[in-house]
Protein backbone atom coordinates (compact mmCIF):
# COMPACT_ATOMS: atom_id res chain seq x y z
CA UNK A 1 0.00 0.00 0.00
CA UNK A 2 1.21 3.76 -0.17
CA UNK A 3 3.40 5.23 2.15
CA UNK A 4 1.92 7.75 4.54
CA UNK A 5 3.52 11.44 3.50
CA UNK A 6 5.97 13.01 6.06
CA UNK A 7 3.77 15.72 7.34
CA UNK A 8 1.17 13.18 8.57
CA UNK A 9 -1.58 15.84 8.01
CA UNK A 10 -4.46 14.20 9.17
CA UNK A 11 -6.30 13.84 12.56
CA UNK A 12 -9.81 13.68 12.39
CA UNK A 13 -11.91 11.36 10.96
CA UNK A 14 -8.92 8.48 10.92
CA UNK A 15 -8.00 7.56 7.05
CA UNK A 16 -9.93 4.03 6.36
CA UNK A 17 -8.12 1.12 6.77
CA UNK A 18 -6.50 -1.02 4.33
CA UNK A 19 -8.73 -3.88 3.20
CA UNK A 20 -8.05 -7.35 5.59
CA UNK A 21 -6.00 -9.46 2.84
CA UNK A 22 -3.28 -11.69 3.10
CA UNK A 23 -2.36 -10.60 -0.47
CA UNK A 24 -3.09 -6.78 -1.93
CA UNK A 25 -3.52 -6.72 -5.61
CA UNK A 26 -1.07 -4.49 -7.38
CA UNK A 27 -0.81 -1.35 -7.87
CA UNK A 28 -2.96 -0.36 -10.76
CA UNK A 29 -0.86 1.96 -13.42
CA UNK A 30 -4.03 4.00 -14.08
CA UNK A 31 -3.71 4.89 -10.11
CA UNK A 32 -0.03 4.42 -9.40
CA UNK A 33 3.48 5.38 -10.35
CA UNK A 34 6.47 3.99 -8.83
CA UNK A 35 4.66 3.36 -6.02
CA UNK A 36 2.90 6.85 -5.41
CA UNK A 37 -0.42 7.72 -6.07
CA UNK A 38 -1.57 10.16 -9.41
CA UNK A 39 -3.00 13.18 -7.82
CA UNK A 40 -2.94 17.09 -8.86
CA UNK A 41 0.68 18.61 -8.82
CA UNK A 42 -0.34 20.71 -5.61
CA UNK A 43 -1.12 17.57 -3.69
CA UNK A 44 1.79 15.57 -4.74
CA UNK A 45 4.45 18.34 -3.58
CA UNK A 46 2.37 18.64 -0.22
CA UNK A 47 2.45 15.17 0.16
CA UNK A 48 5.70 14.57 -0.62
CA UNK A 49 7.33 17.45 1.21
CA UNK A 50 8.82 19.30 -1.00
CA UNK A 51 9.55 22.06 1.25
CA UNK A 52 11.66 20.12 3.61
CA UNK A 53 13.05 18.77 0.26
CA UNK A 54 14.61 21.88 -0.61
CA UNK A 55 16.70 22.15 2.97
CA UNK A 56 13.83 22.94 5.92
CA UNK A 57 11.20 21.78 7.52
CA UNK A 58 8.07 23.13 6.31
CA UNK A 59 6.25 26.05 9.18
CA UNK A 60 3.26 26.37 9.44
CA UNK A 61 2.24 28.99 6.81
CA UNK A 62 4.05 27.05 4.12
CA UNK A 63 2.39 23.88 4.97
CA UNK A 64 -1.03 25.85 5.07
CA UNK A 65 -0.12 28.03 1.84
CA UNK A 66 0.43 24.51 0.08
CA UNK A 67 -2.56 22.57 1.26
CA UNK A 68 -4.66 25.28 0.18
CA UNK A 69 -2.91 25.05 -3.33
CA UNK A 70 -4.03 21.64 -3.31
CA UNK A 71 -7.43 21.67 -2.17
CA UNK A 72 -8.16 24.84 -5.22
CA UNK A 73 -6.87 22.52 -7.33
CA UNK A 74 -9.66 19.41 -6.17
CA UNK A 75 -11.69 21.58 -6.24
CA UNK A 76 -11.17 23.17 -9.58
CA UNK A 77 -11.34 19.30 -10.79
CA UNK A 78 -14.56 18.29 -8.91
CA UNK A 79 -16.29 21.26 -11.15
CA UNK A 80 -15.34 19.49 -14.74
CA UNK A 81 -16.89 16.86 -16.06
CA UNK A 82 -14.71 13.88 -14.47
CA UNK A 83 -15.11 15.03 -11.07
CA UNK A 84 -13.86 13.85 -7.83
CA UNK A 85 -15.61 11.37 -6.39
CA UNK A 86 -12.32 8.42 -5.72
CA UNK A 87 -9.55 8.84 -3.70
CA UNK A 88 -6.39 8.13 -2.45
CA UNK A 89 -5.37 6.88 1.10
CA UNK A 90 -4.85 10.60 1.70
CA UNK A 91 -7.94 11.86 0.42
CA UNK A 92 -6.59 14.02 -2.51
CA UNK A 93 -8.17 13.31 -5.93
CA UNK A 94 -7.47 10.78 -8.48
CA UNK A 95 -6.40 12.44 -11.85
CA UNK A 96 -8.89 11.78 -15.06
CA UNK A 97 -7.47 8.18 -15.47
CA UNK A 98 -8.01 7.02 -12.05
CA UNK A 99 -10.86 8.71 -11.45
CA UNK A 100 -12.15 7.19 -15.08
CA UNK A 101 -10.32 3.51 -13.14
CA UNK A 102 -12.60 3.67 -10.17
CA UNK A 103 -16.00 4.43 -12.14
CA UNK A 104 -15.18 0.88 -13.79
CA UNK A 105 -13.60 -0.94 -10.73
CA UNK A 106 -15.65 0.60 -7.63
CA UNK A 107 -14.89 -2.49 -5.51
CA UNK A 108 -11.02 -1.91 -6.13
CA UNK A 109 -9.18 -1.53 -2.39
CA UNK A 110 -7.20 1.67 -3.69
CA UNK A 111 -10.45 3.45 -4.78
CA UNK A 112 -11.74 5.62 -2.00
CA UNK A 113 -14.82 6.71 -2.37
CA UNK A 114 -14.89 10.42 -1.18
CA UNK A 115 -18.97 10.65 -1.43
CA UNK A 116 -19.55 7.72 0.79
CA UNK A 117 -16.27 8.42 3.29
CA UNK A 118 -15.79 12.29 3.35
CA UNK A 119 -18.36 14.00 1.31
CA UNK A 120 -22.03 13.42 2.89
CA UNK A 121 -23.70 9.78 1.98
CA UNK A 122 -24.48 9.30 -2.13
CA UNK A 123 -24.58 11.65 -4.85
CA UNK A 124 -22.82 14.69 -2.02
CA UNK A 125 -20.36 16.84 -3.96
CA UNK A 126 -16.86 17.54 -3.39
CA UNK A 127 -15.50 19.22 -0.25
CA UNK A 128 -12.41 19.53 1.90
CA UNK A 129 -12.43 15.81 2.75
CA UNK A 130 -11.58 15.82 6.65
CA UNK A 131 -12.43 18.22 9.27
CA UNK A 132 -8.74 19.05 10.97
CA UNK A 133 -5.12 19.21 9.09
CA UNK A 134 -2.70 18.98 12.45
CA UNK A 135 0.87 20.20 11.84
CA UNK A 136 4.19 20.47 13.97
CA UNK A 137 2.26 24.09 15.35
CA UNK A 138 -0.65 24.27 14.95
CA UNK A 139 -3.82 22.48 13.65
CA UNK A 140 -5.99 24.51 11.16
CA UNK A 141 -9.32 23.81 8.99
CA UNK A 142 -9.92 24.42 5.55
CA UNK A 143 -12.38 26.05 3.48
CA UNK A 144 -12.88 26.85 -0.20
CA UNK A 145 -15.49 29.16 -2.61
CA UNK A 146 -16.05 27.68 -5.70
CA UNK A 147 -16.21 30.04 -8.91
CA UNK A 148 -14.09 32.15 -7.39
CA UNK A 149 -10.31 33.67 -6.98
CA UNK A 150 -9.09 35.58 -4.90
CA UNK A 151 -5.74 37.26 -3.74
CA UNK A 152 -3.22 37.15 -0.72
CA UNK A 153 -4.84 40.83 0.68
CA UNK A 154 -7.96 38.69 0.55
CA UNK A 155 -9.59 40.37 -2.32
CA UNK A 156 -12.28 37.93 -4.15
CA UNK A 157 -14.07 37.39 -7.53
CA UNK A 158 -16.75 35.19 -7.59
CA UNK A 159 -19.84 34.77 -10.01
CA UNK A 160 -22.23 34.16 -6.91
CA UNK A 161 -20.36 36.06 -3.82
CA UNK A 162 -23.96 34.54 -2.20
CA UNK A 163 -22.74 31.08 -2.22
CA UNK A 164 -21.27 29.95 1.43
CA UNK A 165 -17.92 28.12 1.46
CA UNK A 166 -17.60 24.37 1.80
CA UNK A 167 -15.67 22.71 4.51
CA UNK A 168 -15.23 23.08 8.10
CA UNK A 169 -12.75 26.80 8.01
CA UNK A 170 -14.20 30.07 8.19
CA UNK A 171 -11.50 31.91 6.65
CA UNK A 172 -13.99 34.16 4.26
CA UNK A 173 -15.67 35.95 6.67
CA UNK A 174 -13.42 39.19 6.10
CA UNK A 175 -13.03 39.01 1.94
CA UNK A 176 -14.08 41.85 -0.01
CA UNK A 177 -16.01 40.27 -2.62
CA UNK A 178 -17.12 41.44 -6.32
CA UNK A 179 -18.70 39.44 -8.89
CA UNK A 180 -17.08 38.23 -11.80
CA UNK A 181 -18.68 36.36 -14.32
CA UNK A 182 -15.23 35.00 -15.83
CA UNK A 183 -14.26 33.05 -12.63
CA UNK A 184 -16.43 30.01 -13.69
CA UNK A 185 -14.82 26.76 -13.10
CA UNK A 186 -12.25 28.58 -10.86
CA UNK A 187 -11.51 27.60 -7.21
CA UNK A 188 -10.43 29.81 -3.99
CA UNK A 189 -9.50 27.51 -0.95
CA UNK A 190 -7.48 28.82 2.38
CA UNK A 191 -6.43 26.54 4.77
CA UNK A 192 -5.59 28.12 8.53
CA UNK A 193 -6.33 31.60 7.16
CA UNK A 194 -3.97 31.27 3.96
CA UNK A 195 -5.32 31.14 0.99
CA UNK A 196 -3.92 29.49 -2.79
CA UNK A 197 -3.52 32.82 -4.61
Amino acid sequence: PEPEPPTAPFHAPSPPKDPVSPIMPPLPPELFKNGKSLINMNCKKYRDGVLAIEGHQAGFASQARWMAKCMAEDCVQSLETIGCRWLSKNRFCYLDEGQTFCNKNPTNPYCYDGQKLYYGGEGTKWRPPYDLITTSTKPYRCSCMKHCSATPLKRAWCVDPSLPPIGTGSDFTDYNFAVSEGKMGHCVCSCGGINNA
